[in-house]
């Protein structure tokens, strides 16, 4: 393959990782990088493109060990507990009139749903639940006890 097509394959590639910052794409330039030189040593096409697959894989595997910004923020959702968000407290500066907000809670906007039977006012709440990827928030000052399921006893009888 000639030189100039490694370099058009390479540009584009590149062009794309910069819209897309997908991370895959830089592994494309990297492979044209290689097949260009290896066209520039006159190595031979066939070459130059197992050359190229075998440094697109190379690069493809370490960023995967090496990891991503999407993979960070896997780990960092996996390694966070929404379970012990319970009872941290919340700045809400409005509601809307159909009683819904948004809250910027552990660096990401959520939903918020108030407990029921309580006013849509401006203020300190405390989160007393994540439901459905929603803040169930009630306001600070005041007990919230969520409605328990029942469970059936067996009996050994």
């Amino acid at each position: 393959m000639d030189v100039t097509l490694w370099a058009a394959i390479g540009l584009l590639s590149f062009l794309l990782e910069i819209i897309t910052l997908s991370g895959f794409f830089i592994c494309v330039t990297v492979a044209a990088i290689v097949g260009g030189v290896t066209a520039v040593l006159n190595v031979g096409p066939m070459w130059s493109i197992v050359a190229a697959a075998a440094f697109f894989m190379l690069v493809r595997w370490l960023s995967s060990i090496l990891g991503s910004d999407a993979a960070l923020l896997r780990y960092e959702e996996a390694a966070h507990n929404l379970a012990s968000d319970d009872g941290d407290m919340v700045h809400i500066a409005h509601w809307n009139q159909y009683g819904e907000t948004l809250v910027e809670y552990q660096n990401r906007a959520w939903p918020v749903s108030l407990v029921l039977g309580r006013h849509h006012r401006a203020g300190d709440y405390r989160v007393v639940e994540v439901k459905d990827s929603h803040l169930i928030v009630a306001p600070l000052g005041e007990r919230y006890w969520p409605k328990r399921r029942w469970r059936r006893s067996r009996s050994a009888g």
